[in-house]
């Protein structure tokens, strides 16, 4: 069956945003407390109850410990808790590919998706293919599974028919794309790219990447309307939702 074509409206019992920047003050996303708390009320809105808080590990944006991210996020849960807030927020990380995260990682010494071996990997937009290609092939060695993050932004993998994505897949590596892409917000011709990629099921997870509580706020319902008129609802259900569970162990 195409999964083109999906004519039924979900009721999605759950949302797990797995890509986000909500901890205060660790990098580029939240700039404060009450930048967090907004962020994670539009986010029940939107009908959230998950969020993965990805700060970056990256050269200029932060490097938030493991330690320092448990602790955060159970502040931030706590908060939104005394808010009356309905969500879970677990802790994770976005990982800039380089040479010496192999060091960290092969040290145990970042923090994995809700302390799984799942991690969430970004890379330079300009990266050729057999660079993400051989990073990737180098973080499975390790015994982890990378989830490639906003694959929209490499346009060394968005070739007519997406070749590499295909292999990487093969290898174990699960792709992730932002929510904005799909509901047309970053542009027309990303949002054509994307719906390519659906069509041959070549997208794992979708997340929000919120950074701020205005233009890059944790927004989802969008995305989820356009995915609905473009895909059967088991494959909906899997990439906002069932897929993420799975790799956090909810």
């Amino acid at each position: 069956m195409s999964i083109f074509g999906g004519k039924k409206k979900l009721a999605l019992s759950e949302i797990i945003d797995i890509h986000t920047h909500i901890l205060p003050a660790v990098d580029d996303g939240s700039r404060n407390w009450d930048m967090t708390m907004h962020m994670l009320e539009i986010a029940t809105q939107e009908g959230i109850t998950t969020m993965v808080a990805t700060p970056h590990h990256m050269p200029g944006k932060g490097y938030t410990s493991p330690a320092e991210i448990q602790e955060l996020t159970g502040q931030v849960q706590a908060a939104a808790a005394e808010k009356g807030l309905d969500i879970r927020i677990l802790p994770g990380n976005e990982l800039f590919y380089r040479e010496e995260l192999l060091d960290l990682l092969e040290e145990g010494s970042i923090m994995g998706m809700n302390g799984t071996s799942h991690v969430l990997v970004e890379f330079d937009v300009m990266a050729e293919r057999s660079y993400i290609r051989n990073a990737m092939r180098n973080i499975l060695g390790l015994g982890y599974t990378p989830i490639l993050a906003h694959v929209e932004r490499y346009p060394a993998l968005l070739e007519k028919n997406f070749e590499t994505i295909h292999i990487l897949r093969k290898l174990g590596v699960k792709i992730q794309v932002n929510a904005a892409s799909i509901s047309g917000e970053v542009g027309k011709d990303i949002q054509k790219q994307m719906k390519k990629l659906l069509k041959d099921h070549l997208v794992d997870l979708v997340g929000t990447d919120a950074h701020t509580d205005r233009r890059r706020a944790p927004r989802i319902q969008d995305c989820i309307r356009t995915l609905e008129k473009w895909c059967e609802p088991e494959y909906v259900e899997a990439l906002v939702w069932k897929n993420a569970a799975k790799l956090l162990n909810q």
